[in-house]
C-alpha cells in the first residue's frame, strides 16, 4: 500500500499538468455561482472562480457563455488571461456554447493569450472548419501581427478553406493580405489558382498583390494562378499575369501556353503582359504556343513583339532556336495548369460566398473581440493568472540506517 500512495504522490504533479487540458465538470454549486456571476454581467468573479478552478477553466467559461451569450468573447478572454494554459480548450468550449461569436470568441482569446494564436486557432478551427476564414478575418482586423501565424493555422487545420480566407481578408482587411496569402499558399500550395481566383472575382483590386504573394510562395502554380482568372475574372488577367510572371518570371511560357488554350480571347493580352515582365522568357512564350495552340500562335508572336519592341519576324526567328526541353516542359506544365485551374474556380466561386459572409461577420467580431480582450486584461489585472499547474505534497520520506553504526538489540 505504501508503494503505492508514493507512486501516486509522484505521478500528481504530471496529472495535474494534464488537468488543463480536460473540460472537467463542476459542482452543482459552483456551476450556480458561475452561471450567476454571468447573468450579472461579474466577468472578473467568473474569471475569479476559473482562476481557482483551473482544472475546470474550459468548463466555467463554457457555462459563464451559455448563461449569457452576448458576453461570450469577454468571458472566454477573461478565463484564459486568468489560466493562459487553458486558452484553446477555452475558445473551443464557448464557441460550441455560442457557435454565432465563434469569431470574436477566437480573436478575443488570440488578443488575450497572443502566445497561444496558432493553437488556439488550430483547436477551433478543427472543431468548426467553416468558420476558418472569418476567424482570419476577424483576427486580422483586431490583432494584425497575429494574422499570418493565424492563418496558417486556419489553413494546415482546414485547407479546403483556403481560398475563402484569403477571400476574406482581402474584403474585410486588405492591408494584411499580402502576408495572409504568403502564409496560406505556403500552408497550401495547391489551393493558390482558387484563391487568386476568389480574390480576382470578389476584390479585384486586391488581385495582383495576392498574385504576387501567392506566387512566390508557390511558383510551380503559376500557369494555374493565371488560367483560372484568365478564365473567371478576364479583366484581372492581364494585371495577374504582370504580377505572376514578375514574381516567377521561368513561368512565363506555360502561363501563355496555358491560357493560349483555355482562355484564347485573353492570350494576347497575357502574352503581352508576361513578355514585357520577363522579356527574357519571350521566344519560349512563342515557341510553347506554337506547340501547343498553334491557332494561336500568330496573336502571340505579334503581342510579344509588340511588347518587346521587336518584329514579328525577330520573334519567330528566335523562337526556333528555343531548346526542345524547354518547350516540352512549359507545353507540359500549361497542361497540367488547365485541370488545376478548373477546380479552381469551381473553388473559388464557393468560396466567394463564404468570404463575403465571414467579411460581415469579421467586421463586426473584430470591434467586440477588441473590446473583450481589453475587459480581460483589466480582469487580469485583478485576478493573478494561473502560471503552473497545482503541485503534489512532498512524499514523505523512510528513515535510512547507516550500516556503519552498531544498532543494539535488547535480549
Amino acid at each position: 500500500m505504501k508503494i503505492r500512495q508514493l507512486l501516486l504522490l509522484v505521478a500528481l504533479p504530471y496529472l495535474s499538468g494534464l488537468s488543463f487540458a480536460q473540460d472537467s465538470a463542476l459542482s452543482a454549486d459552483l456551476t450556480a455561482q458561475v452561471q450567476a456571476a454571468a447573468q450579472a454581467g461579474n466577468t472578473t468573479l467568473v474569471a475569479q472562480i476559473a482562476q481557482q478552478n483551473p482544472a475546470a477553466a474550459a468548463t466555467v467559461a463554457k457555462v459563464a457563455a451559455a448563461a449569457n451569450a452576448g458576453n461570450a468573447a469577454t468571458v472566454a478572454a477573461a478565463v484564459a488571461a486568468v489560466v493562459p494554459a487553458a486558452a484553446s480548450a477555452v475558445a473551443v468550449s464557448v464557441s460550441a456554447a455560442v457557435p454565432a461569436a465563434t469569431a470574436a470568441v477566437t480573436a478575443a482569446v488570440v488578443v488575450a493569450v497572443p502566445s497561444s494564436a496558432a493553437s488556439v486557432t488550430t483547436a477551433v478551427v478543427t472543431a468548426q472548419p467553416a468558420q476558418a476564414a472569418a476567424v482570419v478575418a476577424t483576427v486580422a482586423t483586431a490583432a494584425p501581427q497575429q494574422a499570418a501565424a493565424v492563418a496558417t493555422a486556419a489553413t494546415t487545420a482546414a485547407p479546403s478553406q483556403a481560398a475563402a480566407v484569403v477571400s476574406a481578408v482581402a474584403a474585410s482587411a486588405p492591408s494584411q493580405v499580402s502576408a495572409v496569402a504568403t502564409a496560406v499558399a505556403t500552408a497550401a500550395p495547391t489551393q493558390s489558382a482558387a484563391i487568386v481566383s476568389a480574390v480576382a472575382t470578389s476584390s479585384p483590386a486586391q488581385a495582383a498583390a495576392v498574385a504576387t504573394a501567392v506566387t512566390t510562395a508557390a511558383p510551380s502554380q503559376a500557369a494555374a494562378v493565371v488560367t483560372a482568372v484568365a478564365t473567371a475574372a478576364p479583366a484581372q488577367a492581364a494585371s495577374v499575369t504582370t504580377a505572376v510572371t514578375t514574381a516567377a518570371p521561368a513561368q512565363a511560357a506555360a502561363v501563355v501556353a496555358a491560357v493560349a488554350t483555355a482562355a484564347p480571347s485573353q492570350v494576347a493580352a497575357v502574352a503581352g503582359a508576361a513578355a514585357q515582365a520577363a522579356p527574357a522568357q519571350a521566344a519560349t512564350v512563342v515557341a510553347a504556343v506554337q506547340a501547343a495552340a498553334p491557332s494561336q500562335a500568330s496573336a502571340v508572336t505579334n503581342a510579344v513583339a509588340t511588347a518587346t519592341n521587336q518584329s514579328a519576324a525577330a520573334v519567330t526567328t528566335a523562337a526556333q532556336g528555343v531548346a526542345p526541353a524547354a518547350v516540352q516542359t512549359a507545353t507540359q506544365t500549361a497542361t497540367a495548369a488547365q485541370s488545376t485551374a478548373s477546380a479552381a474556380n469551381s473553388t473559388a466561386a464557393a468560396a466567394s460566398s463564404t468570404a463575403s459572409a465571414a467579411a460581415s461577420t469579421a467586421s463586426s467580431s473584430a470591434s467586440t473581440a477588441s473590446s473583450a480582450a481589453s475587459t480581460a486584461s483589466n480582469v487580469a489585472a485583478t485576478v493573478p493568472p494561473v502560471t503552473t499547474a497545482p503541485t503534489a505534497p512532498t512524499a514523505p520520506t523512510t528513515p535510512t540506517v547507516d550500516p556503519s553504526q552498531n544498532v543494539s538489540r535488547s535480549s
